[in-house]
């Protein structure tokens, strides 16, 4: 840019012979700013830094970068814990990240460690939010940064881009800030390069200037330290240069075109030999080969490189700048510049006098009667002579060429969707030998990829670590009604139609002794049954036969359609061990996931104590003592002889037995106390019922203790007196 500096401050000063002076003293620097094979490393897309002297990018057209950080709040705890392991715990930040040094019309998509996080549409992998200020002069300041750094203390950060992220889990990224980089459109479509190169000069001061931009790009990202680096940069692979004798300076691939008598090739100076035109050759200054490396927006921008040569030089003509371009563009570029140094091989060097003053560098000669075209390289003044170095330019348009610049295949944003969790406190233990627990599971969700469960006591300020469910079950509800059935055995007779929302291909046909070894547990309502045989009726709707009813000591009941259920696969389950005293309490479960809030999803359960009850006794009988009474037995269970014969239980139980009668003008029921497995039925009372003719009597006999009535009662059922 020199001559163009110094031949317009010269014109300015002395008119045209000066500013011709002055753009022959500067033209030596033009081959240094537009000089052929210059390199501007690309920007890397990197965690974003903070660093003092760190440069904000200026962005033009569309363009993905990475950008500075510029404002953050110290990392905050997001999942509360007590006791537990460090991947229980996970982490929030709020930061503000500058992406361009000009003003920007959108952000588009945006990748973190090189996953894409939000789509083209603006829809986040998880929730966060983000706030863009597009670096207009007037942009008011953020509220968050507002808010913690006080109104007085705030910065606008006005003419700068840049983003707000508020709460952003980084748990999905090793509890730290990723790589993020930005799909920036900085420029309207339809902006051209032209205008983006008007604007850097316009940046350094030199406002009177005009470009000509032949190269179709897509964008560009201005990394230098200067203005100069950065048009020097996009200047190569534009194949512009600066034309100075006009005002406003005008750049262009060439300036104005010269056609030049032949009388007046050579001139004679003072004091100097007459100079005849000379055409040189430099053979071995031409490069073979042109490499453009670009960044490609049909492959997210990633780095790409087109080649064009064939020649058998070694040296390559490399072109390197930030600029986003497609394949195609890019190869005609290399095209193009690989052209421009062919035919810059043959020189031409000639004197002309002084009535050519205005011709400048980057214009074109034409000598009368060649037809070729030169391009003035440089012009060098001396008394009564102008001297000119050209080189020859190619003649007519270089071919188009096709490419294929390959393809990438992203994953698409898949939203991570909050954890739902279902609970199960049953009565029977899933687990053989187990104790009372809950039962924890996740219902299976697209885009649900797992979390970490906490548990704790209302009002307790933190969670203990349950351990992390990786995997969803089934879940659907009933579209036909379900009514009681035979529980112990195997119900041939009825079935389970059920539409499945999510989790289908988890539920699979299994064989008898599989089902009796606990596959294909399922729970309905509070019922749990096993199913052998799954049969698909259309889309999403499955009817379950082969079925075990009133599984884990659950009762068969009926249940309508619509009744939602899951299923309890083992190895989907989470058990948390429950104490008998905790019974009537409430349990706080929180879920930390990649689609969970900050804080995580909390469930509560309110603890029944189901796994923890006394069981009813079964096999009531009857039999007559001395004196007129009868004596009623019967067998306790427990939760380690849970088959039909029953067993003894090893501890005395205490049990309510209760009797009614029609006509017995009690009240309420009769209620005898005992402790073990009998209680004696006092003789008037006996005499009392066969006085009335009756025969059998109601009796309910209830397991004394915590936990819910229909696990400790018999219910009522008749008895033979």
């Amino acid at each position: 840019m020199g001559s163009v500096l110094l031949s317009t401050v010269g014109t300015a000063v002395g008119g045209p012979l000066a500013g011709a002076v002055a753009a022959s003293a500067g033209a030596a620097l033009d081959s240094a700013l537009f000089g052929r094979g210059h390199r501007q490393a690309p920007p890397e897309f990197r965690a974003p830094t903070s660093a003092y002297g760190d440069l904000v990018p200026a962005a033009y057209g569309r363009a993905r970068l990475s950008g500075v950080l510029v404002w953050a709040t110290p990392f905050r705890r997001a999942v509360r814990a007590k006791g537990g392991t460090s991947d229980r715990t996970a982490y929030t930040a709020s930061f503000a990240v500058a992406l361009s040094s000009r003003p920007i019309e959108a952000v588009g998509r945006i990748w973190a460690d090189g996953r894409l996080i939000r789509d083209a549409g603006g829809a986040f992998a998880f929730d966060v939010t983000m706030r863009v200020h597009r670096g207009t002069p007037g942009q008011p300041v953020d509220p968050l940064i507002a808010a913690a750094e006080g109104m007085d203390a705030c910065p606008a950060y006005r003419r700068l881009a840049y983003v707000v992220f508020e709460d952003f889990p980084l748990a999905h990224f090793g509890n730290r800030i990723p790589a993020l980089s930005f799909e920036v459109v900085a420029d309207p479509e339809g902006v051209a390069p032209a205008a983006w190169v008007e604007e850097q000069f316009r940046e350094a001061g030199l406002a009177d200037v005009t470009c000509a931009a032949a190269e179709p790009l897509e964008g560009y990202v201005g990394l230098g330290r200067s203005v100069r680096e950065d048009v020097v940069a996009l200047g190569e692979v534009l194949g512009i240069r600066p034309s100075s004798a006009a005002s406003p300076v005008r750049l262009a691939t060439v300036g104005r075109s010269w056609t030049v008598p032949r009388g007046e090739l050579g001139a004679r100076g003072a004091g100097s030999a007459e100079a005849r035109a000379v055409v040189s050759s430099a053979n071995a200054d031409a490069p073979g080969a042109c490499i453009v490396t670009y960044l490609d927006p049909d492959r997210d921008y990633q780095l790409g490189s087109q080649r064009y040569g064939t020649g058998a030089s070694d040296r390559a003509l490399e072109l390197s700048a930030a600029v986003v371009a497609n394949a195609g563009d890019a190869l005609a570029v290399a095209k193009r510049r690989l052209a421009d140094a062919a035919a810059a091989r043959e020189r031409l060097e000639i004197a002309l006098s002084w009535d050519w003053l205005e011709i400048a560098p980057n214009d074109l000669i034409v000598p009368e009667g060649d037809g070729r075209a030169w391009r003035v390289v440089e012009t060098r003044i001396e008394p009564g002579v102008v001297r000119l170095r050209c080189e020859a330019v190619p003649g007519g348009q270089v071919a188009g060429h096709a490419t294929d610049p390959g393809r990438v295949l992203p994953a698409p944003v898949e939203r991570s969707v909050p954890t739902r969790l279902a609970m199960a406190e049953l009565p029977g233990a899933i687990a053989p030998g187990g104790g009372p627990a809950l039962n924890v599971c996740a219902l299976a969700e697209g885009g649900w990829a797992g979390a970490a469960i906490g548990w704790a006591f209302g009002g307790d300020d933190g969670f203990l670590p349950l351990g992390t469910l990786r995997a969803g079950v089934p879940y659907g509800e009933l579209l036909e009604p379900l009514p009681e059935g035979p529980a112990e055995i195997w119900d041939e007779s009825l079935s389970v139609v059920l539409a499945c929302h999510s989790g289908a291909e988890l539920m699979q046909s299994r064989a008898r002794l599989a089902v009796l070894n606990g596959a294909n547990l399922l729970r309905i309502g509070d019922e749990v049954i096993q199913y052998r045989t799954v049969q698909s009726e259309g889309a999403d709707r499955f009817r379950l036969r082969g079925l075990l009813r009133g599984r884990l000591l659950t009762r068969a009941a009926a249940h309508a359609v619509g009744t939602f259920w899951h299923g309890l696969p083992p190895a989907a389950l989470l058990a948390l061990r429950l104490e008998p005293a905790w019974t009537g309490r409430e349990l706080l479960l929180e879920a930390s996931g990649a689609g969970d809030p900050a804080g995580g999803t909390l469930a509560t359960h309110l603890l029944t104590g189901a796994g923890s009850a006394p069981l009813a006794p079964c096999h009531l009988r009857l039999a007559p003592e001395e004196g007129g009474g009868l004596r009623l037995r019967w067998i306790a269970r427990d939760r380690g002889n849970l088959d039909w014969a029953g067993q003894a239980s090893p501890e005395a139980r205490a049990y309510r037995v209760r009797l009614d009668w029609e006509g017995s003008g009690l009240p309420q029921p009769l209620t005898l106390l005992a402790t073990g497995d009998s209680v004696a039925i006092p003789a008037p009372v006996v005499a009392e019922i066969r006085a009335r003719g009756l025969r059998e009597v109601g009796c309910e006999i209830v397991a004394e203790g915590d936990g819910p009535l229909a696990l400790r009662s018999t219910g009522w059922r008749s008895v033979r007196i």
